[in-house]
């Protein structure tokens, strides 16, 4: 376990070398700890880390269910790790796609039905108007 505090406190050295901000170094951290301690477990595997470690770090956190985001970060953070703490120069790896979600289109029924619940004449203009002009709620 000492020897993992050594490494992060190298890897914060690093982060705050380039002057990158707190939040990074916070997650960074967080991220090669949990990697640390979890995936690599001893000093011997350190000298084993390659692409496919990494891979097998990719699919463990899919598994996990894992946002596409906090993958990224995991792998971010890692290859950050190893390419400049250790010095080891691995290959990036491609980035986790978003999955693509279809938004949810409501029918012409539900369209008028909607429309017609607004009493103010106003209120019903606006609704009328956005679904007319293709707007979004966002």
């Amino acid at each position: 376990m000492d020897r993992v505090h050594q490494y992060l406190r190298k890897l914060a050295d690093e982060i705050k070398m380039r002057n990158y901000s707190k939040r990074t170094l916070e997650s960074y951290t967080q991220c090669v700890e949990y990697f640390l301690v979890h995936r690599v477990k001893s000093e011997k595997n350190c000298n084993r880390i390659d692409r496919e470690f990494i891979k097998k770090l990719v699919i463990h956190l899919q598994t996990k269910n894992k946002a596409h985001k906090t993958i990224n970060l995991y792998k971010s953070a890692v290859m950050f790790f190893c390419n400049e703490v250790l010095h080891l120069h691995i290959d990036p790896l491609p980035v986790a796609r978003e999955n693509k979600k279809l938004p949810v289109v409501l029918s012409i029924q539900e369209i008028k039905a909607l429309i017609e619940s607004y009493i103010n004449p106003k209120h019903k203009l606006i609704i009328a108007l956005a679904y007319g002009c293709g707007l979004r709620v966002s």
